[in-house]
């Protein structure tokens, strides 16, 4: 399940490394998403060395917070029983399978790290936002908001999902206090 370096995973290592060296994305080195993604695996480039074993533990890390953020929303839409589940069926599908030939779709060698973080802050916002629907404290709703900004600096797919599920969701929680009021 590690990337092919002659397909497409040459750039999550090129680019992390040309920003440690000095370059500056957009315009000392072409790039077409967000930046977010690019600087955080620069900095882990910076403290832990270049090199594929940094952007794989790294990748670690933000697929144990996919975990536990999917666990978290699953519990609170389903139980403890379904949250565990679609916990250990997010781990066996799309953590680590290799449904492809070539090992760049998964969450610890991805085709582009924007993907994968953007759908953690996805997900992030969504927790968030359930949270103030829990008990309408607005620092819950402004950290949805940050994370929800946060998301559209890594790729337009993950932010545009985020958004719209967020619009659903707050619409329902609207739909729902109006209802209550009568």
């Amino acid at each position: 399940t590690w990337p092919d370096p002659l397909v497409d995973f040459g750039t999550q290592l090129y680019v992390p490394w040309q920003l440690v060296s000095g370059k500056v994305l957009y315009r000392d080195i072409a790039y077409y998403n967000g930046p977010l993604s690019q600087y955080v695996d620069a900095g882990l480039f910076a403290v832990f060395g270049v090199g594929l074993r940094t952007l794989v533990w790294g990748n670690l890390v933000v697929l144990g917070l996919a975990v536990v953020l999917v666990y978290h929303l699953a519990r609170r839409a389903s139980g403890a029983q379904a949250a565990a589940a679609a916990g250990v069926a997010f781990v066996v599908f799309f953590a680590f399978n290799q449904g492809v030939g070539i090992g760049n779709f998964n969450w610890v060698t991805p085709y582009t790290t924007e993907i994968t973080h953007g759908a953690v802050l996805g997900l992030f916002t969504l927790a968030c936002i359930n949270r103030y629907q829990r008990g309408h404290r607005g620092g819950w709703l402004a950290l949805g908001g940050i994370a929800l900004g946060l998301t559209f600096l890594t790729k337009a797919e993950p932010f545009a999902a985020t958004a719209m599920a967020c619009v659903v969701q707050l619409g329902a929680d609207l739909w729902m206090g109006r209802a209550k009021a009568r």
